[in-house]
């Protein structure tokens, strides 16, 4: 339970997304674009939004090409919608201690919302929640760490077998 989105994560949340594009190969990376951002292309101007967007989501800057999409592809509206319409004060504990099936929680070392997942073990307190933090990896754990994102995913799924 939380009063409002600002209270769930606060301002670490943008210290956090400070880290994450004040590393060296961020900056490297951003730097070819930006010293000619008045003559790029349409197709440089989507890889730089693409940069800018993988630089909050992923760890490994590296791979910010395998994050999809681009600015045709994204919508901030929807997100916008969603922040709008989830509603922050419902207290979900009394659902979570009721339900039948385990409930894992796999987040990034370093997703841009929550890094260690500290936050998320405070709102969790004693509830039957499982929390996997993957190393190395951001908000888009299956690109930074495909094959530990898809084992604990598996193990997850597969705790619930025959829960039903």
């Amino acid at each position: 339970k939380a009063d409002s989105i600002q209270s769930l994560f606060s301002e670490k949340m943008g210290k956090n997304i400070e880290w994450l594009q004040s590393q060296k190969k961020y900056k490297e990376l951003i730097a070819k674009y930006e010293n000619r951002k008045n003559e790029l292309s349409d197709k440089e101007r989507t890889e730089l939004w693409r940069i800018k967007f993988a630089g909050t989501n992923i760890y490994d800057i590296k791979k910010w090409n395998l994050m999809k999409g681009g600015l045709v592809y994204y919508n901030a509206e929807s997100g916008n919608l969603m922040r709008q319409s989830f509603n922050f004060t419902y207290d979900y504990s009394s659902s979570l201690s009721k339900n039948k099936y385990s409930v894992t929680l796999i987040q990034g070392q370093y997703d841009f919302i929550d890094f260690n997942a500290e936050r998320h073990r405070d709102l969790i307190g004693n509830l039957p929640i499982n929390v996997v933090t993957i190393p190395n990896s951001g908000h888009a754990i299956w690109i930074d760490q495909p094959n530990m994102f898809r084992k604990e995913l598996k193990k997850a799924l597969l705790s619930n077998r025959g829960s039903h």
